[in-house]
C-alpha cells in the first residue's frame, strides 16, 4: 500500500488517540453536565405538579437542592433495587450520569467564596454605573449540605465517609426536642425554615435529617434596570381579573431574545447567575409551557438568540413552600418514603431507614437592584423502620403569568425555577 496513502490516516488515528480518555476518570471529567441535564429535567417537572397544586400561587422550586440531597441515594449502594428503579428514572440518572463526582464538583463549585467584585472599568460612567448597582446586598451564590443526625453512631461507616465525601457536612444532634426546633437550631442563617408536621419520629432516637439550603445574590450585569424610571401598567392575572402593577423598563439593549407562535422569552444576565423569562402567547398558557418544558427542558431555550430590544419587568418579591415529597410521589416515587428497608445506611445487618417529608421554602425578589433568592430543603428521615440587527427591536411586555428560570453564568445550572401569576401577590408562603 503506498505509504502516502497511510499517513493521512496515521495522522487521524494519533488525532483520535488524542482526544479519547487515557483512563476511567476520564467519564467523570465530563461531569457534571449530565448531572445538570438531569436536574433541568427533575425541575421542570417539580414546577409542573407543585404550581398545579397551588395553581393560584406564585411559584419557585429550588431544584438543585433536591438533586443534591437525594444524591447519596443513587445506585444500589443504600437503596434497595426497587427504590432505585423508582428514584432514577424520575432523577433522570440512568448509566451516563455519574451522580457522586457530579455532586462532588458542584458542591465544591458552590462553596461559599470570598466577597465577589465586578470587573474594574475605566470609564467613569461605568464606575458610577457599578457603584450604584453594588447599592443591593453584595453578589454571592453558594449552597450548603448537610447531615443531622440523633445518637452518636446511627449510620455506617461508608454512609458517614461518603456523605462527607461528597461535600456534606455530618454532626450529631442531642436532645428531646421535635424536628422543628432542632432543624431551627441548626438551620444556616437568613434562609428559610420548611415547616413539618410532627410525625411519630419528631422526638425518636433514630431520626435524621438531610439540609440544603442556597443563597443567591447578584446585580444585573451591566445597568440594565438601574436608571430605569418606574411606570405603571395593567398585569392580567386571569381573564376576569387585571391589577396595576409598577413596571421597569429595561435599557434597550441586545439580550438572548425569541419569539414563537407559543411564547415569547428572553434571558437578563446577572454577574452570578441569569434569569429566562417566558411569556405564554395570549393563546397558550403558563400551565401548558410548563408542560411541555417538563416534556423538554430546552423547550424555550434552544431558540434564543441576540437581539436588540427592551424587557417592560414587574419587580416582584414573594415567599412559597413547597412539599417536593408529594410532588416526587405524583411523579412516581414511593418506596423511599412508604418503606423502612427501602434505604440502609447503617451498619452491618441494622434496621433500615425511609424519608418522611421533604419540605422546601423559598423567598425570592427580583426587582431594580437584581435577583435574590434564599432556599431551605429539609428531608425527614427515620432508620429503624449569534445574528446582525436586521430584526426590529422587539418590546417584551410581561403584563400577564409568566414562568421564570435562574441559571448559574459558570455551569449554567438550573437553580431555581418558578412562575409568577401575580406580582402585586402578598408574599407570605400559605399556611400549612
Amino acid at each position: 500500500m503506498d505509504p502516502c496513502f497511510l499517513r493521512p490516516l496515521l495522522c487521524a488515528a494519533l488525532i483520535a488517540a488524542l482526544l479519547v480518555p487515557a483512563d476511567g476518570n476520564a467519564k467523570q471529567q465530563s461531569e457534571p453536565a449530565n448531572f445538570l441535564r438531569a436536574n433541568d429535567h427533575l425541575g421542570m417537572s417539580l414546577l409542573e405538579v407543585a404550581h398545579k397544586a397551588t395553581p393560584g400561587r406564585n411559584t419557585i422550586v429550588d431544584t438543585l437542592s433536591v438533586s443534591i440531597g437525594l444524591s447519596l441515594f443513587s445506585g444500589y449502594a443504600f437503596v434497595d433495587h426497587q427504590t432505585h428503579d423508582e428514584l432514577d428514572p424520575v432523577m433522570g440518572w440512568d448509566d451516563s450520569v455519574q451522580v457522586y463526582p457530579a455532586t462532588r464538583m458542584l458542591l465544591a463549585r458552590f462553596r461559599p467564596q470570598e466577597k465577589w467584585n465586578p470587573p474594574p472599568f475605566k470609564d467613569p460612567l461605568h464606575h458610577d454605573l457599578t457603584d450604584r448597582e453594588m447599592e443591593g446586598d453584595p453578589p454571592e451564590l453558594w449552597l450548603s449540605a448537610a447531615l443531622l443526625h440523633r445518637g452518636t453512631k446511627p449510620f455506617s461507616y461508608r454512609f458517614e465517609y461518603v456523605s462527607r465525601d461528597l461535600g456534606f457536612t455530618s454532626h450529631a444532634v442531642s436532645g428531646d426536642e421535635s424536628q422543628q426546633q432542632i432543624l431551627a437550631a441548626n438551620w444556616p442563617v437568613a434562609t428559610p425554615l420548611p415547616s413539618f408536621n410532627e410525625t411519630a419520629s419528631g422526638t425518636a432516637r433514630n431520626d435524621f435529617w438531610l439540609v440544603a439550603a442556597t443563597h443567591l445574590r447578584t446585580t444585573w450585569a451591566g445597568n440594565t434596570f438601574v436608571l430605569s424610571k418606574v411606570q405603571k401598567e395593567d398585569f392580567h392575572v386571569s381573564a376576569e381579573r387585571t391589577v396595576n402593577v409598577d413596571v421597569l423598563p429595561s435599557e434597550m439593549e441586545f439580550f438572548g431574545y425569541i419569539h414563537t407562535h407559543d411564547f415569547e422569552a428572553v434571558e437578563m444576565p446577572g454577574w452570578l447567575a441569569s434569569i429566562i423569562f417566558v411569556l405564554p402567547s395570549k393563546t397558550s398558557s403558563v400551565q401548558e409551557i410548563e408542560k411541555r418544558l417538563a416534556k423538554d427542558p430546552e423547550y424555550a431555550e434552544s431558540g434564543l438568540h441576540p437581539r436588540e430590544g427592551q424587557l417592560y419587568l414587574p419587580p416582584f418579591h414573594f415567599k412559597y413552600q413547597a412539599d417536593i415529597k408529594a410532588a416526587l410521589e405524583q411523579l412516581g416515587v414511593h418506596r423511599i418514603f412508604d418503606s423502612d428497608q427501602a434505604i440502609n445506611v447503617t451498619d452491618g445487618d441494622g434496621p433500615g431507614a425511609r424519608l418522611d417529608a421533604i419540605g422546601q421554602s423559598s423567598d425570592v425578589t427580583v426587582d431594580r437592584t437584581g435577583i435574590k433568592v434564599d432556599s431551605g430543603t429539609a428531608f425527614a428521615g427515620v432508620y429503624g423502620g449569534v445574528l446582525g440587527n436586521r430584526e426590529p427591536p422587539f418590546d417584551m411586555h410581561l403584563n400577564r403569568p409568566f414562568i421564570f428560570l435562574i441559571r448559574d453564568t459558570v455551569t449554567r445550572a438550573l437553580l431555581y425555577v418558578g412562575a409568577v401569576v401575580d406580582p402585586a401577590q402578598e408574599p407570605q408562603p400559605p399556611s400549612k
